[in-house]
Protein backbone atom coordinates (compact mmCIF):
# COMPACT_ATOMS: atom_id res chain seq x y z
CA UNK A 1 0.00 0.00 0.00
CA UNK A 2 1.44 3.57 -0.81
CA UNK A 3 1.66 6.02 1.40
CA UNK A 4 -0.74 9.14 0.97
CA UNK A 5 1.28 12.02 -0.72
CA UNK A 6 2.22 15.19 1.52
CA UNK A 7 3.47 18.46 1.11
CA UNK A 8 6.88 18.44 -0.12
CA UNK A 9 7.02 15.42 -1.55
CA UNK A 10 8.19 16.76 -4.97
CA UNK A 11 11.01 18.57 -3.84
CA UNK A 12 12.24 15.80 -1.09
CA UNK A 13 12.05 13.10 -3.80
CA UNK A 14 14.10 15.67 -6.40
CA UNK A 15 16.73 16.45 -4.38
CA UNK A 16 16.73 14.28 -1.45
CA UNK A 17 16.19 11.05 -3.15
CA UNK A 18 17.56 8.39 -1.03
CA UNK A 19 16.79 10.04 2.80
CA UNK A 20 16.10 8.57 5.71
CA UNK A 21 12.25 8.83 7.08
CA UNK A 22 13.95 11.16 10.03
CA UNK A 23 15.67 13.25 7.42
CA UNK A 24 12.72 13.59 4.99
CA UNK A 25 11.11 14.37 8.09
CA UNK A 26 13.28 17.41 9.44
CA UNK A 27 13.65 18.58 5.69
CA UNK A 28 9.52 18.61 5.69
CA UNK A 29 9.47 21.34 8.57
CA UNK A 30 12.28 22.99 6.97
CA UNK A 31 10.38 23.56 3.97
CA UNK A 32 7.48 24.78 6.09
CA UNK A 33 9.30 27.19 7.84
CA UNK A 34 10.40 28.76 4.60
CA UNK A 35 7.65 28.62 2.80
CA UNK A 36 6.09 30.49 5.77
CA UNK A 37 8.48 33.60 6.05
CA UNK A 38 8.33 33.51 2.37
CA UNK A 39 4.58 33.92 2.73
CA UNK A 40 5.01 36.53 5.64
CA UNK A 41 7.23 38.61 3.65
CA UNK A 42 5.22 38.27 0.39
CA UNK A 43 1.93 39.50 2.80
CA UNK A 44 3.90 42.27 4.09
CA UNK A 45 5.19 43.78 0.69
CA UNK A 46 1.46 43.28 -0.40
CA UNK A 47 -0.37 45.28 2.51
CA UNK A 48 2.85 48.62 2.24
CA UNK A 49 2.44 48.53 -1.56
CA UNK A 50 -1.45 48.86 -0.84
CA UNK A 51 -0.80 51.63 1.87
CA UNK A 52 1.18 53.38 -0.57
CA UNK A 53 -1.68 53.72 -3.18
CA UNK A 54 -3.95 54.91 -0.54
CA UNK A 55 -1.34 57.40 0.55
CA UNK A 56 -0.89 58.56 -2.95
CA UNK A 57 -4.16 59.13 -3.43
CA UNK A 58 -4.07 61.10 -0.03
CA UNK A 59 -6.91 58.77 1.98
CA UNK A 60 -7.90 59.16 5.25
CA UNK A 61 -8.04 55.54 5.00
CA UNK A 62 -4.54 54.59 6.57
CA UNK A 63 -4.66 57.36 9.48
CA UNK A 64 -4.74 55.75 12.96
CA UNK A 65 -7.73 57.16 15.23
CA UNK A 66 -6.94 59.74 17.20
CA UNK A 67 -3.46 59.67 16.65
CA UNK A 68 -1.68 62.51 14.07
CA UNK A 69 -1.97 62.01 10.60
CA UNK A 70 1.34 61.18 8.76
CA UNK A 71 0.06 63.47 5.60
CA UNK A 72 2.05 65.90 4.58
Amino acid sequence: MLDKPQPGDIFLDRYMPNASHAAREEARQNLHNVFAVLLRIATRCANEDYEAAIRLKRSPAVESKGGPSLLP
